[in-house]
């Protein structure tokens, strides 16, 4: 990983590292030392804290959030045109649940980074053109 680029996180990466699972922290290491910058969409963010379990994965979601390394305010959040881009990635054969994927695809399309996630085949089968990586590996 470049320091002049970046990853994106999708929700299942953000649910990886709230559950503590061993190797999303290592990643997450890797990203610090490396200073890459990490962009966690806001619709990953909404849906990872909606669906923890416990407070303290909860609590372990807002660390990451406020880390150095983590892009966030205006970074994360949709203006008007990219939300069109959201749009156009839903109607590409995704369903409305997978909105949070869309908009991961999106910060994709606008930065050209490549996508962190614990879900590697379910995010190429959707996106087939988009490099993801796994953060569980």
């Amino acid at each position: 990983m470049d320091a002049r680029s970046g990853l994106i996180m999708d929700t299942s990466a953000l649910e990886a590292c709230a559950r503590q699972e061993s190797a999303a922290f290592m990643r997450l290491g890797e990203i610090k030392e490396t200073a890459t910058s990490l962009l966690i969409p806001s619709v990953c963010v909404t849906e990872a804290f909606s669906q923890a379990r416990t407070d303290e994965e909860r609590w372990l979601i807002t660390q990451i959030l406020g880390a150095d390394f983590a892009l966030g305010g205006e970074e994360s959040a949709l203006t008007s045109q990219q939300a069109l881009l959201v749009s156009y990635r839903l109607l590409k054969g995704t369903t409305i649940s997978d909105l949070s994927l869309a908009h991961a695809a999106a910060f994709h399309d606008l930065r050209g980074w490549p996508i962190l996630t614990a879900r590697p085949e379910f995010l190429q089968a959707r996106y087939p053109g988009i490099p993801v990586i796994d953060i569980l590996n």
